[in-house]
């Protein structure tokens, strides 16, 4: 029948935005508008990050069709391509079976090859090992630490191994490489090298689209990103603590040589985080040279403004910075035609508080509770204050389609 062909698409259709990036409210629009334009103005949509079901009344009868969402893949190619896919159903309704294959061609597209996805990796943890004062040697460190990563998520996933553990397991094993070092003579900054490959596995989406989700009123979703946001972060908290408080019990030998301190210029930090978002562009799946470009100037951009509002106290700082990213990455939106979400998660990337987490659970290591207690508000503080930009943004740029452009985006999924 028809309308379970229908229904079965618009699941696949709400499984492959959620699974690849997109906000539970752009899940529910995209599939509400094209059940309208083959016919069905009516239809109920329910989606959260692990479901979607969807509902039409038919000549008196109730027909219904969900699917459950079991991993994430975070392919922001896939969330445009599929983004499109949806504009142009709404325009145009194609025949099922034809919106079903293309569908199908999207999410089988080409990815990096392995071996540049390993060097982007690298590429993210070197440049953010660099951004936070790390020095040349600290890069060549984080670089390898990145390809550890890469090593080792994929193969914990494909294991379906839960997200605590994952997360857990990747931390101590990054965190062991530059404690190792030390333990064996070679001197290095590991606080700026752990704190550059974390920032690997901090969940960015995740904080990202609670925030859009929650403006959207869909206050169950945003209960259960930032679940699991905590979840994350006390994972990787725990596997660093681990990896440091075992080291600390292994005999350390004499450095071959003292490590140097560096001082890095604003410019070159606007660089280096420009440079750590163009990596990112590679984890997250982003091939259009145009989005990597535009992400890459907005994650810069943003870092530039925080350093310019150094009087100012850090939280203000944060926001600001966050604002700044988050409206860059909607004047990107409808220039290109792509979703927001594209150029906000990566932008605002090197601007998540990767090193509060750090020196927070080593102040907590150390037994240093006023400074654990102090760094961790400063670290929430932050936190808040991106979560807040990126809120702002979002509920203005929302509003401009009742102020005349309606007529424009009511069929088209943003």
């Amino acid at each position: 029948m028809f309308i379970e062909e229908l229904l079965d698409f618009c699941c696949e259709m709400g499984r492959q935005l959620t699974r690849n990036g997109g906000e539970i409210y752009r899940v529910e629009e995209s599939i509400t508008r094209i059940l309208a334009a083959y016919g069905y103005p009516q239809a109920e949509v329910f989606a959260i990050p692990s479901y979607v079901t969807v509902s039409v009344r038919e000549a008196g009868h109730t027909y219904t069709s969900m699917v459950r969402i079991r991993d994430s893949a975070n392919r922001l190619e896939y969330l445009d391509r599929l983004n499109d896919l949806c504009r142009r159903i709404c325009r145009e309704p194609m025949e099922i079976g034809q919106a079903r294959a293309e569908l199908e061609a999207i999410v089988h597209r080409a990815l990096y090859p392995v071996t540049v996805s390993y060097l982007l990796n690298g590429v993210v943890a070197a440049f953010s090992t660099l951004l936070w004062g790390g020095t040349a040697p600290d890069a060549c460190i984080a670089f390898f630490c990145g390809l550890l990563i890469r090593l080792i998520v994929p193969k914990l996933r494909s294991m379906r191994t839960n997200i605590f553990f994952l997360n857990v397991i990747a931390a101590m094993a990054q965190a062991a490489v530059p404690l190792l070092l030390i333990r064996l003579g070679l001197p290095n900054h590991s606080d700026k090298v752990i704190i550059g490959t974390i920032m690997l596995l901090v969940p960015g989406l995740a904080i990202t689209n609670a925030m859009r989700d929650v403006l959207a009123g869909d206050f169950l979703t945003f209960v259960v990103r930032m679940a699991e946001v905590l979840i994350t972060a006390v994972a990787i908290a725990l596997g660093i603590a681990v990896s440091i408080a075992l080291f600390r019990l292994i005999p350390t030998a004499k450095p071959l040589y003292t490590p140097t301190e560096t001082r890095n210029l604003p410019a070159l930090q606007c660089v280096y985080a420009a440079i750590a978002c163009l990596g990112f562009c590679g984890v997250f799946e982003v091939h259009r040279l145009k989005f990597v470009l535009a992400s890459c100037f907005a994650g810069g951009a943003a870092w530039g403004i925080y350093l310019l509002t150094a009087n100012c106290s850090q939280m203000v700082r944060y926001l600001i910075a966050t604002i700044a990213c988050a409206l860059l990455a909607e004047i990107f939106a409808r220039i290109f035609r792509a979703p927001a979400t594209l150029f906000l998660l990566v932008g605002i990337i090197p601007m998540v508080p990767g090193g509060g987490l750090y020196y927070t659970m080593e102040a907590l290591l150390n037994g240093d509770r006023v400074l654990c207690a102090e760094l961790g508000i400063q670290t929430a503080a932050a936190a808040t204050a991106i979560a807040v930009g990126v809120s702002l943004v979002s509920s203005l740029m929302r509003l401009i389609p009742r102020c005349g452009v309606h007529h424009i985006t009511q069929n088209k999924p943003d």
